[in-house]
């Protein structure tokens, strides 16, 4: 009679355990990452990007857009000297809230310029987010003609898709325009924006530009 030769393989429990307990934490850490790019993506949907106010601008006197009213164009004080004391003092580093401190978040530098960005988290209002960059070997003038330089600025700004001039500076100094702007992997967004640029001392400028409307 034929003997019949079994093989067994045995498995311990302790190595089944760790196995699936392998799996499980591999399944956790991909939800993880999974939720924190969805969160990723909405916060960059619903934030309202701060655009600065060189964008080329197209005089158009097209009716296709969503733009504000010639009674809300004229509403200059959405933009007001008490926004540039703000913005001086946040330069300065001082704060309106006295319980309320910079922190700093990233510093870098080259042999051309720096940069450096800090944050404050008040108790009652938004998070403030702060960053300075330093250009070496080039004047206040020629950044600012850089940045205001309608017709350049439509050879590297690759996210701007359109925009229109909707006010000219009025005797305020407000100038109000649209933009269209593309982001990735999201649809593009419609911003009406109003700036303002004060010239303090020689060779010292200061802008401001907030969002008046979107969609």
């Amino acid at each position: 009679m034929a003997e019949e030769k079994l093989e067994w393989e045995v498995t311990s429990p302790e190595s089944r355990i760790a196995g699936e307990s392998l799996i499980y934490t591999a399944g956790v850490v991909l939800f993880i990452l999974i939720c924190r790019f969805i969160t990723a993506l909405r916060k960059l949907y619903f934030s309202n990007p701060r655009i600065a106010p060189g964008h080329p601008i197209r005089r158009s006197s097209s009716n296709n857009t969503a733009s504000p009213s010639s009674q809300q164009l004229g509403n200059s004080s959405i933009i007001s000297d008490s926004d540039l004391r703000t913005l001086i003092n946040n330069l300065d580093g001082r704060l309106t809230d006295g319980t309320e401190k910079w922190e700093n978040v990233i510093e870098k530098s080259n042999s051309r310029l720096s940069y450096s960005a800090k944050c404050c988290k008040p108790k009652d209002s938004p998070l403030k987010y702060m960053s300075v960059t330093v250009f070496e070997d080039c004047s206040a003038q020629l950044l600012k003609d850089f940045y205001m330089d309608n017709s350049y600025r439509e050879q590297w700004d690759n996210t701007l898709i359109e925009q229109n001039l909707l006010q000219a500076g009025d005797r305020d100094g407000v100038e109000i325009g649209r933009l269209v702007k593309k982001f990735p992997l999201l649809t593009a967004r419609e911003y009406v924006l109003a700036w303002k640029l004060w010239e303090k001392e020689e060779d010292t400028y200061y802008c401001i530009s907030k969002v008046f409307a979107e969609s």
